[in-house]
């Protein structure tokens, strides 16, 4: 997508809310951009990687109005440091969370926000099991207000307490619960999974509108700080995604044809890990697949399964019975599907039906 592209959608649907400040709203002028930039070059903070900079400069442009940096281990003191002396070159308040053995920071203009954030992500976590009463439903939808979630995506993250992890979410968007596994398509620019996403947050249907005007604006601001990074961030989200149950996923680079997905540069992660949860059992038969994805170099896919591929050697099978997945492949929707999948929605929603499946 071209510059004046990407421009020229951040201009579109103005009269719509996102729930996401536009930088044109901001006191956040092309000199203060180049501060940013300069400043994210330096030597102390070079080493950072780069998806952290861009996350923490749209709460410094203002577009996010908070966020938070989940799975940080005690082998990231060094970065933790950074990131709080980073924050504070910009005015922000960064407070760190210590639950062994990981850590959370949150990051906000506002003192009283970070601490509000800290507070409630401290109280929803210990409640996570617990029933959805008025209290915490009113909670999780301040939490969502302060991360910057468009208004109606904080609605369906309020009120759907069965889309939270990373793969009841899929679950509930793909129905991909039954006896098969599925192959599906979602629009880059909200692939949560690409290791620099434009956006956070869940959205609350997989065309929602806010969330891809607050991608798009995201594109632009990112546009205006570093064109040759956006155009990596752009080629980033296309990349194709595996999720499993329990909240492992794959990201990798490659391509689809057919039933055959070769790639390379597999990027194996574990979400819980970084919440510092612990797996149930029958851990060791998703470790073995992943391990058998890293040395792979293609995935075969079949009916009830794949064959994790190295040249013409079979590396692994594994089944979808044993564990389950969903194949995530970023690309541009049919706009007749996705206005179709977006009407269904919208009737949901205005009936409201919008409500996790039974098997969840």
């Amino acid at each position: 997508m071209s510059h004046n592209g990407i421009a020229a959608q951040c201009g579109a649907r103005r009269g719509r809310s996102s729930g996401f400040a536009r930088p044109q709203d901001q006191i956040f002028s092309r000199a203060e951009i180049r501060l940013f930039r300069q400043t994210a070059s330096q030597a102390r903070f070079s080493a950072m990687a780069e998806a952290y900079k861009l996350f923490i400069f749209q709460i410094v442009s203002g577009i996010k109005r908070a966020g938070r940096i989940d799975g940080l281990t005690k082998e990231d003191a060094v970065l933790i440091s950074v990131l709080r002396e980073f924050s504070v070159r910009f005015g922000l308040t960064a407070i760190v969370r210590d639950v062994p053995p990981v850590s959370t920071v949150f990051i906000s203009k506002r003192p009283k926000d970070a601490k509000e954030l800290l507070r409630l992500h401290g109280v929803l976590i210990r409640r996570s099991g617990s029933a959805l009463g008025p209290r915490k439903y009113q909670q999780h939808r301040r939490y969502g207000e302060l991360l910057g979630y468009p208004p109606c995506c904080v609605e369906h993250f309020a009120s759907t307490p069965g889309c939270r992890s990373i793969w009841d979410y899929f679950v509930y968007m793909f129905g991909a619960h039954g006896d098969r596994p599925g192959i599906f398509s979602i629009e880059p620019r909200l692939n949560l999974m690409a290791s620099i996403p434009l956006v956070f947050h869940l959205p609350c249907s997989l065309e929602c509108e806010a969330s891809l005007e607050a991608a798009n604006l995201v594109l632009g601001l990112y546009f205006l700080y570093d064109e040759e990074i956006t155009l990596r961030v752009l080629s980033l989200l296309r990349a194709p995604v595996i999720v499993f149950r329990n909240n492992f996923f794959v990201r990798m680079t490659g391509h689809l044809s057919g039933d055959i997905l070769a790639y390379a540069c597999p990027d194996v992660l574990d979400c819980d890990a970084a919440e510092g949860k612990r797996k149930g059992k029958g851990g060791g038969y998703i470790r073995e697949t992943l391990e058998a994805i890293r040395r792979g170099d293609r995935l075969a896919f079949l009916d009830n399964g794949f064959r994790v591929l190295k040249g013409d050697t079979t590396l692994r099978v594994h089944l979808f019975g044993a564990w389950p997945y969903v194949v995530l492949v970023p690309s541009r929707r049919d706009p007749a599907s996705a206005q179709r999948r977006r009407s269904r929605h919208q009737r949901d929603v205005r009936k409201n039906q919008c409500r996790p499946r039974s098997h969840l």
